[in-house]
């Protein structure tokens, strides 16, 4: 059985539900899309998809040992 794939990544982002917006922050400035716009590519009212939501974030220790602050 053949198998199709939509995935869409984007790095370096903040999500503003209000303004449906997802903005890249690049270096050479930022690029704003719709975040309505890839959920509805995603949307699927009948067939079940497998559908993740991932924040990468620097998460700052209970204490160090040894380390320059």
């Amino acid at each position: 059985m053949a198998k199709g794939k939509k995935e869409y990544s984007f790095k370096k982002c903040t999500v503003n539900v209000d303004e449906d917006q997802i903005i890249e922050h690049k270096g050479d400035g930022i690029r704003i899309h719709s975040l309505s716009k890839y959920l509805r590519e995603l949307e699927s009212k009948t067939d079940p998809i497998d559908f993740t939501l991932k924040s990468d974030s620097d998460v700052v220790p209970q204490e160090t040992e040894g380390l320059s602050e």
